[in-house]
């Protein structure tokens, strides 16, 4: 089915193709040690600093994290606007089906997706600048699109962007978790 992965996490994209793009030398070749910027090294800062950029990055982390549980809370809801009103204009998703989605696929998949219910566990956040953000989570989901169950576990990642001091979600992806079945793990 065409749009069954939008009901895991309806809204998202790559986070590896982003970073690829933004900073495409940071994989030059294999053995390289990445190196940050000399202003970012921890050493370098203050203890002041260091507290400051904990504090914002945990504040954020809040924002995001509610942002996040949200949209999924709006799918269960079938709450398109509340939905589409906090996807990026070039939002773009790379499914689980490994097809690349844009807001106009959401927005017409949206009226055959069935959320009982979802669960994000395992949270881990990344404020990558100022004004972006990377979440990441298990997604342990009851869904359906057209009728027919979705599998129920998910590795999501999603980057949110902060313009003219909104966030909106500009890329997700979301990862079947595969789970072994009675038999395969006789063998």
């Amino acid at each position: 089915m065409r749009f069954r992965h939008l009901a895991v996490a309806i809204a998202f994209c790559v986070v590896l193709t982003c970073a690829a793009q933004a900073n495409p030398q940071r994989h030059e070749k294999p053995g390289n040690q990445e190196r940050e910027e000399p202003s970012m090294v921890p050493g370098s800062l203050s203890q002041a600093q260091l507290k400051a950029m904990r504090e914002q990055e945990a504040a954020t982390q809040k924002i995001i994290v509610a942002k996040e549980q949200a949209l999924l809370d709006a799918e269960k809801r079938k709450d398109a606007k509340a939905i589409l009103d906090k996807l990026a204009d070039d939002f773009t998703e790379l499914g689980s089906d490994g097809g690349v989605y844009f807001k106009s696929d959401v927005a017409s998949a949206l009226p055959s997706v069935e959320v009982k219910d979802s669960k994000m566990t395992e949270i881990r956040f990344r404020l990558l600048a100022k004004d972006v953000a990377l979440l990441m989570y298990k997604l342990e989901v009851d869904a359906s699109v057209g009728g027919h169950p979705i599998p129920r576990l998910h590795r999501v990642s999603t980057i949110w962007t902060r313009k003219n001091g909104e966030w909106l979600v500009r890329f997700h992806q979301g990862t079947l978790i595969p789970v072994a079945s009675p038999t395969a793990e006789k063998h």
